[in-house]
């Protein structure tokens, strides 16, 4: 008994506070403990002693557990460690921000996910700071998604709140602008970052990859120098001289360049290796090209573990995945694989501008598999060919595609050709053509001219061009809408393809199938005619009627002859027609 009685007295009292003193430790060690090993072992004890529990504090310590995945590279561990801090605490807006991040870093296109949690962040946080921070990185996800203008939108107001740090937006609002085709509006944000930072060769950096991807590689080469000068440890002014090097044919010493840039800074390796694939490409090496964009995809989170990483995460991937579509066009063609410089650009006299639709994900019918990827084939094919803007638009409801046609008008006018590209669900009826919005549900024939646009719409959308109008319908589909459209008597509905159609002068439709017939998707990730047209797109030297021609060709061999693409209209005489002179 006395025994019992001294070890209540004497030791019990040591052993607590030496347990509360381990408890503050591994607090400590959890909240900020450098050894990422370390700090996960000590959340996870903090973890084990209280998870019955649902306080802020065990939240927090998921939040920093989740942080600490992140820097290993374990964003699956991450992103679930973050789900159960905002089950404790779904007030908690710094869980919903870290797990918006590591949506982007894991790599597999869940953007929506990353948008949503970003806007459930903003809505939490008062702090303009964080709601800074997660516009920036809510941009980032929509960029990434290929919804360029609420990446605009959501860049100029993380400007408007934190307006003593815009050099980040700006890189990135460049890129968005450049991913659309608007190269004027990109290089005008990298030239602010020049003038707000004239000793940084960050602005110097991104005035280099826009003016490059224009084709003013003298330009390119200068801004590149000038980073050098200000940063020799930077590897990406490399990358962009390599780039431009290339463009111009120099293709050995554009290599050369990627080697340096790879010698002198391997922080800059994703930028690299997308410009090493892209210059593989150019040489005609698209396996190699191919394995390169495909090592940057895959990796996903070993890319990035920093926010200047994720920034630069979003121009690489989304560079790449063009580049690996590019590759794979270049694979189906059979490519030549011998080294052949770059066709010269358009002529900067010449203004030509493009719309690029692709409808996949439909409200009432299974989603194509195809139009997304096809769009950004036939989009990467014309910015190849000088088009000085191009806009990409998926999944358009009506409003949408009526609105977006609107403000394409706007730039037709003032252009010298205007091009419309548009990948999904078209119909035919009453002899009228219509391409189908993604929310249409067409219950009835009287309905479709309230929920579809007809392509008359899309020639006059074009028809301000002052040289060649053109539509390019990838949409003669079979009309999923006709079983269970319920038809009238003044209509007769066409289950599938589309009608013909008499375009006005200097106008040209291209259907991927003729009249009533049907459009294949292909089994790849290009339907047949998307596959076809980027790669003629990129060849020199093909006036535009010889142009579809090898189209219709090449589309009649890859489907055994059962499609037959077909060109409506006709050009005048007095001058030629070259995508790419």
């Amino acid at each position: 008994m006395f025994r019992r009685l001294f070890f209540l007295a004497f030791v019990v009292p040591l052993f607590f506070p030496a347990l509360a003193r381990a408890a503050d430790q591994a607090w400590d060690d959890c909240i900020k403990n450098p050894d990422k090993d370390r700090q996960i072992a000590a959340c996870t004890q903090v973890l084990a002693r209280g998870a019955a529990k649902s306080d802020e504090n065990f939240a927090t310590a998921h939040i920093h557990r989740g942080d600490a995945y992140v820097a290993k590279k374990d964003v699956d561990r991450a992103i679930s460690d973050y789900t159960d801090a905002i089950r404790l605490d779904p007030k908690n807006a710094s869980a919903r921000f870290n797990r918006g991040r590591a949506y982007i870093l894991k790599g597999d296109y869940d953007y929506e996910s990353a948008i949503s949690d970003f806007t459930e962040a903003i809505r939490l946080d008062p702090n303009i700071r964080l709601q800074g921070e997660a516009l920036t990185f809510r941009g980032a996800a929509y960029a990434l998604k290929g919804d360029y203008e609420h990446a605009i939108t959501d860049y100029a107001e993380a400007m408007r709140l934190n307006p003593t740090h815009p050099e980040l937006d700006l890189e990135f609002r460049s890129t968005a602008y450049a991913l659309k085709g608007d190269y004027e509006r990109a290089i005008a944000d990298c030239t602010e970052l020049i003038r707000l930072y004239p000793e940084s060769a960050i602005g110097f950096v991104c005035r280099a990859e826009m003016r490059a991807r224009t084709g003013d590689f003298d330009g390119a080469l200068a801004d590149s120098e000038t980073a050098i000068r200000l940063n020799p440890l930077v590897g990406d002014p490399h990358a962009y001289r390599a780039y431009a090097f290339g463009k111009k044919g120099q293709l050995d010493r554009a290599l050369a360049e990627i080697e340096e840039a790879f010698k002198s800074d391997r922080k800059s390796y994703p930028s690299l290796m997308l410009y090493r694939g892209e210059l593989r490409l150019l040489q005609g090496d698209a396996h190699t090209a191919l394995a390169d964009f495909d090592a940057l995809l895959a990796q996903g989170v070993a890319l990035a573990n920093t926010w200047l990483d994720i920034v630069e995460l979003t121009k690489i991937l989304t560079y790449a995945r063009a580049g690996r579509d590019a590759a794979k066009l270049a694979l189906a063609s059979q490519q030549p694989k011998k080294p052949q410089p770059a066709a010269p650009a358009v002529p900067l006299a010449e203004t030509r501008v493009a719309l690029v639709i692709g409808n996949a994900r439909y409200a009432a019918q299974s989603p194509l598999k195809n139009p997304s990827n096809d769009a950004r084939a036939v989009a990467s094919a014309l910015r190849g060919a000088g088009f000085r803007k191009v806009e990409v638009a998926e999944n358009l409801s009506r409003d949408a595609l009526v609105k977006t046609l609107q403000t394409f008008q706007e730039e037709a006018d003032r252009a010298d050709w205007a091009v419309i590209y548009f990948s999904g669900h078209g119909v035919e009826i009453g002899g009228v053509n219509y391409v189908v919005p993604t929310d249409a549900r067409l219950k009835t024939d009287r309905n479709v001219s309230d929920e579809a646009v007809s392509i008359d719409r899309l020639m006059a959308s074009v028809g301000g061009a002052h040289k060649l109008k053109m539509i390019i319908l990838d949409a003669c589909r079979e009309n999923p809408f006709a079983r269970d459209m319920r038809r009238t008597v003044a209509f007769k509905s066409a289950a599938k393809g589309l009608g013909p159609v008499e375009p006005g002068d200097a106008t040209l439709v291209v259907y991927a199938a003729r009249d009533g017939q049907l459009a294949r998707d292909g089994e790849g990730a290009n339907s047949p005619f998307a596959a076809a047209l980027a790669k003629r797109l990129s060849e020199p030297h093909l006036e535009v009627s010889k142009l579809f021609r090898l189209v219709r060709d090449d589309v009649m061999d890859a489907t055994g002859r059962s499609q037959q693409p077909f060109v409506y209209g006709s050009l005048p005489g007095r001058e030629d027609f070259f995508f790419r002179p």
